[in-house]
């Protein structure tokens, strides 16, 4: 049976974001829990509603304009241990 080495950066970078992604997640969603109450007071539930719909839809515009393409433009690596690549 041959063992093969996985690259341990590219594991910890997946387990990382993952991590990341979902904390961000939580806190956002903690903050529009906390903020609808306070929109619908102001702006009527109309108005919560609109907020509510642009936020997502001014994300997704930022997301579409600003690509990053991992294939063409990759980060960088660390050396691997014993100074060979």
């Amino acid at each position: 049976m041959r063992v093969v080495r996985q690259n341990s950066c590219w594991s910890a970078r997946g387990t990382l974001g993952t991590g990341v992604t979902t904390a961000l997640a939580s806190g956002a969603a903690a903050v529009g829990l906390f903020c609808y109450p306070l929109l619908q007071e102001t702006g009527g539930a109309g108005g919560a509603i609109l907020v509510t719909a642009l936020v997502p839809a001014a994300g997704a515009l930022v997301a579409t304009v600003i690509r990053w393409d991992p294939e063409r433009d990759p980060a960088p690596t660390a050396p691997a241990a014993g100074g060979r690549r």
